[in-house]
């Protein structure tokens, strides 16, 4: 029986690279369309249509994100090591100083007293000079103003800090983006008027992403992470659609 692909696919499947490793689809939309191309027909006017091709364009739902699939994704490297943030760590000031627990990345502190409507402090290169002011002079070091606090006073300090013996960090060059990607996805057809059909199986030899990466959305706004794709087709059997 004849099928009809003029319409929406949807369901879930498995997206690779060759000597990567594969990745679950949590959900994926496909749309089988027609391209035309529209001219003039001769000198009498008007214009003529002619079908050019069938492009198929979707969108894929990751429900997992992690650092090997965006590795593999966006042709970076993953490594040991991430940033972390502490956020409002109580300190207490002794000699015009503070001690942070960890390391702090440069400029991406923020240096309060502890209460209410209290104004936060400006990180400066040099000896504080002003009461508002604070210096990271040491790794784990943030030395304040002389005699603005007394000892014993509660700082609360937010940071990020770099942990190089967990997490991973991808590092991304825009030159390694992958070509194309493989796809093998069980879909469920649904007819004009909602009656199921049952699921089938499509393969595509060759996706390409074509819009951004969406960080804590997809399709049915439950996925972490999804991007548009187009499937193209440049010889017999690069697309396979498999029904029941």
């Amino acid at each position: 029986m004849a099928q009809n692909l003029n319409q929406v696919m949807w369901g879930e499947g498995v997206a690779f690279i060759a000597g990567k490793e594969a990745f679950e689809i949590q959900e994926l939309a496909l749309k089988f369309g027609l391209e035309t191309i529209t001219g003039r027909k001769g000198d009498s006017g008007g214009n003529i249509v002619e079908i050019t091709g069938q492009p198929i364009t979707g969108r894929l739902g990751f429900l997992g994100f992690n650092a090997s699939l965006m590795a593999t994704m966006t042709g970076g490297s993953s490594a040991t090591g991430t940033v972390k943030r502490i956020r409002e760590e109580s300190l207490t000031v002794a000699t015009n100083a503070v001690t942070t627990s960890q390391s702090p990345i440069a400029n991406t502190m923020r240096v309060v007293e502890s209460g209410s409507l209290k104004i936060p402090l400006k990180q400066v290169s040099g000896a504080p000079a002003a009461a508002d002011e604070y210096q990271l002079s040491a790794a784990t070091t943030i030395t304040l103003n002389t005699g603005t606090f007394s000892d014993g006073t509660i700082m609360k300090v937010s940071y990020f800090y770099t942990d190089g013996a967990d997490g991973e960090t991808v590092t991304i060059d825009p030159t390694d983006l992958p070509d194309s990607f493989e796809l093998y996805a069980s879909i469920r057809t649904r007819e004009k008027f909602g009656a199921t059909k049952g699921d089938a199986v499509i393969y595509a030899a060759k996706c390409k992403r074509t819009g951004e990466f969406g960080f804590g959305s997809g399709i049915g706004d439950f996925t972490s992470f999804g991007f548009d794709i187009n499937i193209e087709i440049d010889n017999s059997g690069d697309l396979l659609v498999y029904f029941p």
